[in-house]
C-alpha cells in the first residue's frame, strides 16, 4: 500500500492500477479492496485470469470458470473499493454459455 502511495505522490497525474487476486473466499477479497482503497489506486483490476497463479489454491483462473463466484468476487470488492474495477478473464476458461 505504502508503495502505490508514494507512486501516486511522485506522479499525481498517472494513473495507478492495483490488480489482486484471492480464492473464492469473502473475507480476503474484501480485505484486499479495503486495502486497495486505502492504496488511492485509479483503477482495481480482478485477476481471474492467471493459470499459474495459484489453481490449487483455487486462485486466479480457478475463480473465472464459474459465473456466480466471478459475481461473488465483483460484489464482494464493490462493496469495499468505490473506484472503477475491470475483470480479467481467462481466454482459455473453460466456462460454456
Amino acid at each position: 500500500m505504502e508503495g502505490a502511495l508514494e507512486l501516486k505522490k511522485d506522479y499525481p497525474n498517472k494513473i495507478i492500477i492495483g490488480s489482486i487476486m484471492a480464492a473464492h473466499n469473502q473475507q480476503d477479497w474484501e480485505e484486499l479492496a479495503k486495502l486497495s482503497q486505502k492504496a488511492n489506486f485509479d483503477i482495481l483490476e480482478l485477476n481471474l485470469s492467471c493459470n499459474h497463479g495459484m489453481p490449487d489454491k483455487g486462485m486466479g483462473r480457478a475463480c473465472s470458470d464459474i459465473p456466480e463466484v466471478v459475481e461473488d468476487i465483483v460484489k464482494w470488492v464493490k462493496s469495499q473499493y468505490s473506484g472503477p474495477v475491470f475483470v480479467k478473464l481467462s481466454p482459455n476458461s473453460t466456462l460454456t454459455e
